[in-house]
């Protein structure tokens, strides 16, 4: 009698087990097969289906594939085709991708940007492109793509909002032309204007015979401005 694990039937197919001896009896066992569901033949491409066995027979299934219409590569960018099987043939077909015609992105500023189209090489979209720096557009000019207001000139005809701002020194009310702090100017000096204090305060360079240096210019300065005040009365 054989030894146990003699194998007396060898395989007839991708689908079918070998038998072995049981080291009991004369007789090999009886055929059988691998279990359903069993792969025999990996699928050869992204179109094709894998076979498995029926569990009923040695020999692997025909060769399937996947069907027509069946997916096979995803898009990989805005300007991609998603590639589809034949039904006749288990490699997904060549990769394609849109036509140059195609918009990839529209301009996001409708003045400055500019409108991309795919390449009809490639799947992504190109570069984001713009009209060049200091384009003149609606609110000025573009600036990186995008319309913005520039620096426009003084308009000298319209008028200040709050003229007053630039040219008056206090918020009394100006009278006939002249601000309060010239009508004192003109009206002589006052015991509070600090800077009409007597020379003598402020240390000035006297000449000999106790006169002032400075005293014939004041008294000039004092005759002035009383003309000028007779003359606005």
């Amino acid at each position: 009698m054989i030894k146990a694990g003699h194998v007396c039937r060898k395989a007839t197919g991708p689908c079918d087990k070998a038998e072995t001896c049981s080291g009991k009896y004369f007789l090999c066992p009886a055929n059988s097969y691998k279990p359903a569901a069993s792969v025999c033949r990996k699928a050869a491409g992204a179109c094709d289906k894998a076979e498995v066995c029926s569990g009923k027979a040695a020999a692997c299934p025909a060769n399937g594939l996947k069907p027509a219409s069946t997916t096979c590569r995803q898009v990989a960018g805005p300007c991609d085709l998603p590639e589809v099987c034949t039904g006749k043939a288990a490699a997904c077909p060549k990769d394609a991708f849109r036509s140059t015609k195609t918009t990839c992105r529209v301009a996001k500023d409708k003045e400055c940007g500019l409108t991309e189209a795919c390449t009809g090489k490639a799947a992504a979209c190109p570069k984001d492109a713009h009209k060049p720096n200091a384009t003149k557009c609606s609110k000025g000019v573009c600036a990186n793509g995008v319309c913005k207001g520039g620096n426009p000139q003084l308009d000298l005809s319209v008028p200040d909002a709050n003229p007053t701002d630039a040219v008056a020194t206090s918020d009394a009310p100006v009278t006939d032309g002249v601000t309060p702090r010239e009508a004192a100017v003109a009206d002589g000096p006052t015991a509070g204007d600090a800077r009409l204090d007597p020379p003598g305060d402020r240390g000035c360079t006297c000449q000999a015979g106790g006169g002032s240096a400075s005293a014939p210019l004041v008294l000039l300065l004092l005759l002035a401005l009383g003309s000028v005040r007779r003359r606005r009365g």
